[in-house]
C-alpha cells in the first residue's frame, strides 16, 4: 500500500533535521506541495470510485429497461400475430360470403 502523507512528511522531517541543507526552504515547500497533491489524488480517487459505483447502478437500470422492452416487444409480436390471424379469418369469411353471393347470382336468387 502507499505511504500516507503524514508518514511521508515525518520521514523527510527527520532526514532534514539530521543533515541541514541550504535548499531546505524550497524542499519544505516542495514537500508540502507533494503532500497536498497526494491528498488531492486520494480525494480524486474516492470521487472516481463513487462515480464508478453510480455508473454501475445506471448500467443495471438500463439492463432492466432492456429486459422490459424485450418483454413488451414479445407481447406486441404476439398481439400482431393474433391480429393477422383474425384478419385472415375475416378475409376467409368475406371470401365465403362473396362466393355465396356469386353462386346465388348464378342460381338466380340475387340480381
Amino acid at each position: 500500500m502507499y505511504t500516507t502523507p503524514e508518514k511521508f512528511q515525518a520521514g523527510h522531517t527527520e532526514l532534514h533535521h539530521s543533515h541541514p541543507n541550504p535548499f531546505e526552504p524550497d524542499l519544505i515547500k516542495n514537500r508540502a506541495n507533494l503532500i497536498q497533491q497526494w491528498s488531492d489524488l486520494i480525494q480524486y480517487q474516492s470521487s472516481l470510485n463513487q462515480a464508478l459505483r453510480e455508473v454501475q447502478l445506471c448500467r443495471a437500470r438500463v439492463e432492466q429497461c432492456y429486459v422490459k422492452i424485450e418483454q413488451h416487444c414479445r407481447g406486441l409480436d404476439k398481439y400482431k400475430q393474433d391480429l393477422q390471424r383474425q384478419v385472415a379469418q375475416h378475409q376467409g369469411s368475406v371470401k365465403s360470403l362473396n362466393d355465396s353471393q356469386g353462386q346465388a347470382q348464378i342460381d338466380g336468387w340475387m340480381p
